[in-house]
Order: C-alpha cells, then sequence, then structure tokens
C-alpha cells in the first residue's frame, strides 16, 4: 500500500531545504534605496553593511526574518494571546492569559511614545521582514513550520516589535506569581507559618553597591500587619502558572584597567533565560557609513527588534542583568455582585473598562471571554457570581510595563553612544522591564545603573495583595531617575550584578524584598579579588565556572549531623562522595548528582507536606529561605517547619536516604560509577519535533551532559527529571582594549531556526563545554564570509 506519510514527508523536506535562506549572490528587496551587503560568517552571523540608516535596518529585518520568521511570528502571537489560531486547543490557556494581561494595548500606548525618528526605523524594519514575507509566499518558501501548520504568516508591523519588548519585561517579572503564592500561603497555612517564609537575604551576602560589599539584613524589613487577606476562587488564575517560583536572572561584571593585564577594562554578561529552540537571542552587526555619521555596532538582539539590545560598538560595550524590582502589584478588588462591571473605590460604586475579546481556536468553537480593567489596570481573576454575596473579590494587575515606554528608541541611542554620560541618557528612556546595566568604555570608564520605573508605594511593601477599594496602597510615582543605584568608577575596581542585593539597607527606597541567592555573586567578587591581572580568557573561564557555594556553605553543618547514624554500605560510599567532593558541579562526578537529589529531596519534605504539590511547585525565594532555615536549626534553632518535619536531624537524614535510592534507581548500586551528567542534561528540542518525527522528517536533537546547577556561575537550571530548562544561551566577554580582535560570544544553539540550516545547532556542544567563540568584528575578517547583496 502507498504510504501517504512518506509523500508528505519528502514534500515537505523539499519545501524546507528550498526555504533555507539564500546567504550568497543576490537579491532584489523592495523599498531599498541603495544595494546593502550582507555577509555571513562562519556562524551564520550577518554583518550588514548599508549607506543610509532606512536601507540598514530594513535589511535587519529582512535578514532576520530570513532566519526566525516562524519564531517571530509565534513571538507575537504569544504576546498578543492569538496563538490558539494556529496552534488549537493546547494554547487556549495561555491566549486567555495574554488576553488578559492585555499587552497590545501596552504597545499601542508605546508606539504613541515613539520619537519620529525611532518610529522610521520601526516602518524600516517593518518593510524588511514584509519583503521576505512576499518573496517567501511567492517562491513557496515559508519555513517549515508554517507548512505544518498550515498558515501563512501576517505582515509585520511596529506594534510586533513593541510586543517583543513587552514580551521580554513579562518574562523578567515575577512578582505577581510571588504575590499569588503568598496569599495562598497564608490561607493554607496561617499568617505565623507564612511568615517563616517571607523573603530573607543573608547577612554576608554581596551587595553590588556598598562601601564594604556586605552587610545585608538576614530578614527583610516588613510590616507588622499583613494586609487583609480574603478568600478568593483562584483556580482559573493557577491553571496559568507552572513550574516553580524561579526567577530569570543574569550574571554581568565589568573589570577596570586597573585589574587586568591590558590596562583597559574587561565586559562580561550572560542573561539566564530558557535554553529554546531556536535561541532567544538572534546576534547582529550592523554598519552604517554615512557623510554626516558612522554606526558599527554587534551583539544580539530579540528576533522582531531592530538594532543592538545587549553588545558593543567601536567604544563602549553593555551588558544587563534582571533587577528583580519589585514592578507588579497585585490588587484586591470588590465588585458588585449584582453588576460585575461595577468595583468599590472609596466608598462608592464605579464603572470598570470592559474589553471583549474572542480567541480563534484552530479546528474549534471561539472563545469569547471579557476583561475588565480597573483604575490599577486588568482583573486577572474571572468572574464568579454569588447570589448570596453583595460583593464578589478579584485580583486587579497594576504593573510598570502598562507604562507607554520607549525602550526600543533607549536601545537604539545607546548603540550610538561614544561614552558614558551619551550612553545614560538614553537609558532614562527604559520603563519596563527594571534591568541592570553594565558598562565600560575604551576610555576607562566602568559603570553601573540601574533603570526602569519602579513604583514609590504610599503603604505596603510588595509582599502580597493588598486592598484595592481604599487609596491607602497607591503607587505615589517612581523613584527618580538620578536616585536610582548607580556606580561609577568604583575604588575596588570592579562591578557585580547577579541578581543579588543591590543595595544595602540605607538606600531611602524600596526595590525589592525578594532577591536571587548571592551564591553566584559570591563567587564572582571571590575570584576578582584574587588578581590584578585579568586577561579576556580568565572571564571566559569564569562564566564556566562550576563552583558550588551553596554547598560550601550548607553540606558542612548537614554532613556534621551523621555522626552515629547507621547506614548502608551504599548510603556510606553516597556519604562518603560528599565528604571528599571539591564542590565542583562537573558533569563526570558522582557527588553533584548525590547532593542535588538530596537537597531537592529535602526542601520537598520540609514544605509540600503542608503546602501541597501545587502550591510547592509555586513557592517563592525557596533558596535563601531554606538555606537560612537550615543552618539556623543546625545551629540549634529550629523553628516551626523544621520542628514538624521531624527536626532537622530527622528530615536531613531521611531525606538522605531517599536520594541514594534514587540515584541507585536512576545510576545502579556504585556510587563511584554516578555521574551529574547522566541526570543533569540540556536538550534543545524544537516545539514541533514530534510532528516532524511523525511524518518522518529528521530533526537534530542535541542531548549533552551538563555540568553546572542552579548556584554556580555556570547557571544550569534543571527540573525534577534533570532537563536543563534554562540557562545562558547567550555569553559575551568583550576586552576594551582590543574591540575588534579580543572579544567572544557564543549563541546556543545555534543562529537559525531553520532545522536543515548548518547554523541551526552547531553552537550547541561548545556552549555546553563552556566555550566562547572569536567575534569576528573587523572587516577583514567577516568579509571573508558568504555575501549576499540587496538591490533596490
Amino acid at each position: 500500500m502507498h504510504d501517504q506519510n512518506v509523500d508528505v514527508s519528502v514534500h515537505l523536506q523539499s519545501v524546507v531545504r528550498h526555504g533555507i535562506p539564500k546567504t550568497s549572490g543576490e537579491l532584489k528587496v523592495a523599498a531599498l534605496h541603495k544595494p546593502v551587503h550582507v555577509y555571513r560568517d562562519h556562524r551564520g552571523v550577518p554583518h550588514i553593511e548599508a549607506r543610509t540608516a532606512a536601507d540598514l535596518y530594513l535589511a535587519q529585518g529582512f535578514v532576520t526574518a530570513q532566519e526566525r520568521m516562524w519564531q517571530m511570528d509565534m513571538s507575537r502571537r504569544l504576546t498578543s494571546g492569538r496563538l490558539s489560531e494556529v496552534m488549537g486547543s493546547s494554547t487556549v490557556n495561555s491566549d486567555k492569559l495574554y488576553r488578559k494581561l492585555q499587552l497590545k494595548r501596552a504597545a499601542e500606548d508605546s508606539l504613541t511614545q515613539c520619537s519620529p525618528a525611532t518610529r522610521k526605523i520601526l516602518d524600516s524594519f517593518s518593510q524588511g521582514v514584509n519583503a521576505y514575507l512576499r518573496q517567501a509566499v511567492e517562491e513557496n518558501t515559508l519555513p517549515l513550520e508554517c507548512n505544518l501548520l498550515g498558515y501563512q504568516p501576517e505582515f509585520w508591523t511596529p506594534i510586533d516589535t513593541l510586543l517583543i519588548g513587552k514580551l521580554l519585561a513579562a518574562s523578567l517579572s515575577e512578582n505577581m506569581k510571588a504575590e499569588v503564592y503568598r496569599h495562598l500561603l497564608r490561607n493554607q497555612v496561617g499568617d505565623e507559618l507564612a511568615k517563616q517564609l517571607w523573603p530573607v537575604y543573608p547577612a554576608d551576602g554581596f551587595i553590588t553597591i556598598s562601601s564594604q560589599h556586605t552587610g545585608g539584613s538576614t530578614v527583610s524589613e516588613k510590616e507588622a500587619d499583613l494586609p487583609i487577606n480574603i478568600q478568593m476562587e483562584l483556580r482559573s488564575l493557577l491553571q496559568f502558572f507552572t513550574g516553580s517560583g524561579a526567577v530569570a536572572g543574569s550574571n554581568g561584571w565589568v573589570v577596570s584597567g586597573k585589574l587586568t593585564k591590558s590596562g583597559k577594562p574587561l565586559l562580561a554578561n550572560d542573561p539566564h533565560l530558557g535554553m529554546d529552540t531556536p535561541s532567544i537571542w538572534f546576534q547582529t552587526h550592523l554598519h552604517l557609513h554615512t557623510e554626516e555619521k558612522t554606526l558599527n555596532v554587534i551583539g544580539v538582539t530579540l528576533p522582531g527588534v531592530p538594532g543592538v539590545v545587549l553588545g558593543h560598538n567601536d567604544s563602549i560595550a553593555w551588558g544587563v542583568t534582571n533587577a528583580i524590582a519589585d514592578t507588579q502589584d497585585l490588587y484586591i478588588e470588590k465588585f458588585n455582585s449584582d453588576n460585575p462591571h461595577e468595583v468599590y473605590q472609596e466608598g462608592k460604586w464605579e464603572d470598570v473598562t470592559v474589553v471583549r475579546e474572542v480567541i480563534e481556536v484552530k479546528g474549534e468553537a471561539s472563545i469569547p471571554m471579557e476583561v475588565r480593567i480597573t483604575r490599577h489596570g486588568p482583573v486577572l481573576t474571572d468572574h464568579t457570581p454569588e447570589v448570596s454575596k453583595r460583593e464578589e473579590y478579584g485580583l486587579s494587575l497594576r504593573w510598570t510595563a502598562y507604562s507607554p515606554g520607549r525602550e526600543i528608541e533607549a536601545f537604539l541611542e545607546m548603540n550610538r553612544a561614544e561614552n558614558w554620560e551619551q550612553f545614560k541618557q538614553g537609558l532614562q528612556k527604559i520603563v519596563s522591564p527594571a534591568l541592570n546595566v553594565l558598562f565600560a568604555s575604551n576610555d576607562g570608564t566602568i559603570a553601573f545603573k540601574t533603570v526602569g520605573a519602579i513604583p514609590i508605594r504610599a503603604k505596603g511593601d510588595g509582599l502580597v495583595p493588598v486592598p484595592g477599594w481604599t487609596n491607602e496602597f497607591e503607587w505615589n510615582g517612581f523613584i527618580p531617575f538620578e536616585k536610582c543605584p548607580e556606580v561609577v568608577n568604583p575604588e575596588e575596581g570592579f562591578i557585580v550584578a547577579a541578581n543579588n542585593k543591590i543595595v544595602n539597607d540605607s538606600y531611602p527606597y524600596l526595590i525589592a524584598h525578594s532577591w536571587d541567592a548571592p551564591y553566584r555573586a559570591n563567587r564572582i567578587a571571590k575570584v576578582l579579588r584574587g588578581s590584578k591581572e585579568f586577561s579576556s580568557e580568565d572571564m571566559r573561564r569564569l562564566q564556566a565556572d562550576l563552583f558550588n557555594e551553596q554547598a560550601t556553605t550548607l553540606l558542612p553543618a548537614l554532613l556534621a549531623l551523621f555522626n552515629q547514624v547507621q547506614l548502608t554500605d551504599v548510603e556510606q560510599k553516597a556519604l562518603q562522595l560528599l565528604q571528599e567532593w571539591n564542590y565542583q558541579d562537573e558533569a563526570e562526578q558522582a557527588a553533584p548528582l548525590m547532593y542535588h537529589l538530596w537537597f531537592d529531596l529535602l526542601r520537598k519534605r520540609l514544605y509540600e507536606p503542608k503546602l501541597g504539590p501545587a502550591l510547592y511547585q509555586l513557592m517563592a525565594d525557596g533558596t535563601n529561605v531554606t538555606d537560612a532555615m537550615l543552618l539556623e536549626a543546625a545551629a540549634g534553632r529550629e523553628n516551626d517547619w523544621i520542628k514538624q518535619a521531624g527536626g532537622i536531624k530527622e528530615l536531613a537524614i531521611s531525606s538522605f536516604i531517599s536520594a541514594v535510592q534514587q540515584a541507585v534507581d536512576l545510576q545502579g548500586e556504585n556510587p563511584q560509577a554516578w555521574r551529574w551528567g547522566e541526570y543533569h542534561r540540556i536538550r534543545y528540542t524544537h516545539p514541533l519535533a514530534a510532528v516532524m518525527k511523525s511524518l518522518g522528517i529528521p530533526v537534530e536533537e542535541p542531548d549533552i551532559p551538563m555540568g553546572g546547577s542552579r548556584q554556580t556561575v555556570c547557571l544550569m537550571g534543571f527540573d525534577g527529571s534533570g532537563v536543563v530548562g534554562y540557562g545562558a544561551p547567550w555569553r559575551q566577554v568583550v576586552d576594551l582594549s582590543d574591540l575588534a580582535g579580543n572579544s567572544f560570544d557564543i549563541v546556543a544553539p545555534g543562529q537559525s531556526g531553520h532545522v536543515f540550516s548548518c547554523w541551526y545547532s552547531d553552537q550547541a556542544v561548545p556552549h555546553a563545554a563552556g566555550e566562547l567563540c572569536k567575534q569576528w568584528f573587523a572587516p577583514e575578517e567577516y568579509r571573508k564570509g558568504d555575501l549576499l547583496v540587496l538591490h533596490p
């Protein structure tokens, strides 16, 4: 019998191979004014040379779409709540959430704030994307994914570019989820037990701007009386939250010339986001030369965004980390049960704004929904009428991302800056997300600035939802730009920002209470204090550092509990692994497997019995809170959580024994043969891989043993099955003494989104090994690559 699947597979493979971008020769592109040269180097990085700004950004739009059109389309669909139109019912929950978040309205508001010059760039970029789409449709070379799903992407608009920026803000803003967790926590265990899980920061934790770089408070300052906690139906909201309360983070540091071999600064940056396929980043080199001005900038951008978001030009380099600032507040709104379109405000009922949405679902009936918007923002909970009650409660979201911002304009200005003062002018335009920006210049300057809108609260600390029917908890503006944390050329000679606490407690404004654990920052600072002869190679080595600072803090205290404990032979050997461990989370070692299985089981036994699986998965502040709790308990000061788990010794030993059994089940009864990398792996899986395989389409899926962990500088966050889900898909090290000859970067898994491209996953293995690739910035280097000439 003839196999129709074979015919489909052969046809689709032919389509996709034909759709791999043309990278040499000539192409006509509508709307260009003059020819543009696009060189692609050995890693597929496009180096675009143009003679007008309009042509430069038009060509960037065209080239980006060549490699990442399906990803760009999925990103705008995700953010606007339109995935189900092409993906079907599996994405309805995602669409419901993003329709409620109303980020498209926010993008539309931001577009009105763009300057005429920025609007021209957005229009040019969109023209380039649409020129690609027209050609792809005419030549039947749309991405394979579009053929598999049976649709044609719509034309690109400036709104779509701004949607990509809002998506980044959403991925870096976790406080909404944390507030829902704490609200449910209070309902589940009561305020006294809940407060014991409130965020803390270690007393010796690294602080970015502090005269001694130490001295963080052990407990965040919080009000003695928590706001009222209303029982609400949150199941419809919880379905949107998946995974743990882990915060998207980053590493970044700059070293001044007084600590380097060259006498010029070094900058290193590796933002931590999802290890997705294709990569969230797309590397680009833009070279504009006109009679009036020259632009020469290289780095990465988000596919769909013009310019360079992170990178360097001829004079300066910059990177960013997540500031972890609390820029979201949930308000408990009181609605009229007789009229759910009325909300109680300061003693009277007021109308809410109602936006009616329709989610189109491929192959199924459309889903109508309405979004209520109060003075604070969109209501995230559903209307659940109860005849017996006059009032009904829900949660609305206030978020700085709803304020019109000029982030695209900011980064475009940063691309052109030649010194710190010019660069800082651009930073003022960033509203959301809140970022820590690290800077270095070939004039020797190093600097750090926290940017973005960070609210000043009249009352409250942003930890839990607050009453929305009163003015008590409103925002009184934002921290002024000139008052946001900043340091230039510090005496110590370096600046570190790794999602740690930014300022000490003398700072007059609240940035956040929830900071990431300081282990990465502590390690980076310790290394940077160890030499005055740093090189670019040293920075690359530090980015790949696998030393587990958390283990050095916790393990001695936990191992001391095992005196006179009867263990089996396998358990004793596993204990010996930890006793002899050098604290390196190396893939080929056995001890890291034992340590991480043990610690994860210990945490689960400590919290899940009282929280339940769903709330435990949502837990925020888990690392700092748990580590402080364990150290206190080991010193003889057990809190209620430790006591209810049977005491520190019972908790530690029972979870250790269970972890040994888990390791045996995974890798056998010989602890010496266990390997961290056999469990802890990175898998680059295309979102439609299963569909492709079912049709016989071969798709490369690198599956690589990994070192590192959640607490190493080389961050590799993993799920309950050991699969790495987030890390640093892009890393850069920039040498300001030789920008063109001694700067390095890597993008994993690769530059291209086309599964049959040689650049689809070619950087996955070197990235996993901690390697970076020499950057081609000088024309004599990148012009060796393929040349594609775009003609008007």
